[in-house]
């Protein structure tokens, strides 16, 4: 019996050594191989040789080139306005109508007083023609003839007063309609409606559109590259773009860092722009032929020096570089730079070193 149990001790233990041999063949060699590294991934962009821009931008705001104010050439009450601030009015339409009853009384008078004096210069003229005829045949004397032609003569005198008279009350009767001198935008009004009008007085500011003067502040570092840029000077706002003819820069007087204003003019007859309205300018200060351009997310910096991985048969290069940045986010550099056939890594680089070997991201 003791046997027996010795026995079957052994075979559990035999049994259980081997199991454990198998486990250890199985899963703990594996564990002791260490796992190879993964390759990096990167993802890249082609070299592409092109031909490049620099540009600045500057704000500016546009003021009319013909602005002037309407005044008021009589006394009246303002009755209505033809137009709102902003409305186009073509030259001799109306814009504001004014009213005086005491004008429109007077223009009556005048009227019926011009009427009733050319009534009398033609009676009299009629009877100085018939005195002529009466004197040639002998049956009126010359002092007859001569009343004749003294009374014809303080008719015409008074005729001639009464229609200068007429004139002015009509002149001034029709100042109570206030036209467009030109055409033009109505900019401003200085009274409301109901307002009692002074001779003299400004009513409205009119603007000429046709060609607008603008003006922006920039630095004196700027002014440089202006002044010896040879590209357009472009306005835009959010929907046009127009070439701009450059008039000057000038230097401002400030106690502050020194300024300087540029100036420059733009046609407007198509009614693009608006007087008041701010724009942006555009102009190249830098032209670069034969260049390749990159993000400056691609650029890792080592001691104030700037590197570019590029890459070839998956396998990177590491080269220092001296970028220009085009902008806040492209920068370029000479297209000898980056050998041909090379690509660039964009994303990815931050732990790459010389030689190492990579994987392009799908």
């Amino acid at each position: 019996m003791l046997a027996k149990k010795r026995g079957l001790f052994l075979f559990f233990l035999i049994f259980s050594l081997i199991l454990a041999s198998i486990y250890y063949i199985k899963f703990a060699k594996k564990a002791i191989v260490a796992p190879e590294p993964l390759t990096p991934k990167v993802e890249i962009i082609e070299r592409k040789v092109e031909n490049f821009a620099k540009k600045s931008y500057f704000l500016a705001k546009l003021h009319s080139n013909k602005s002037i104010i309407i005044i008021s050439e009589t006394d009246g009450t303002i009755k209505n306005k033809e137009f709102q601030i902003g409305d186009f009015v073509k030259k001799g339409q109306i814009i504001m109508q004014m009213t005086d009853t005491r004008k429109v009384l007077e223009l009556k008078e005048s009227e019926d007083l011009l009427e009733a004096s050319k009534a009398r210069l033609d009676e009299a003229s009629s009877n100085y023609k018939n005195s002529l005829k009466l004197h040639e045949k002998n049956i009126i004397s010359d002092k007859e003839k001569e009343t004749q032609w003294n009374l014809y003569r303080s008719y015409k005198f008074e005729y001639e007063a009464q229609k200068i008279r007429y004139k002015k009350v009509l002149w001034e009767f029709d100042n109570l309609s206030i036209r467009a001198p030109f055409d033009g935008y109505i900019n401003k009004y200085f009274f409301d409606i109901g307002q009692k009008i002074s001779r003299g007085a400004q009513l409205i500011q009119f603007l000429d559109n046709n060609l607008l003067i603008g003006k922006a502040n920039i630095s004196s570092e700027n002014a440089e590259k202006i002044r010896n840029s040879k590209g357009p000077l472009l306005v835009k706002n959010n929907k046009y773009s127009i070439e701009a003819k450059l008039l000057g820069i000038g230097r401002q007087m400030s106690n502050d860092a020194p300024s300087y204003k540029l100036e420059f003019e733009i046609s407007n007859e198509d009614k693009t722009f608006i007087p008041g309205e701010v724009v942006e300018l555009e102009i190249i200060i830098a032209e670069y032929k034969n260049h390749i351009s990159f993000p400056t997310s691609a650029v890792t910096m080592e001691e104030d020096n700037y590197y570019l991985f590029i890459m070839k048969d998956l396998k990177v290069k590491k080269i220092r570089i001296l970028p220009i940045r085009l902008n806040n986010k492209i920068l370029i550099v000479p297209e000898n730079k980056i050998p041909p056939q090379y690509k660039i890594i964009t994303n990815g680089q931050a732990k790459l070193q010389d030689n190492d070997q990579v994987r392009i991201k799908n």
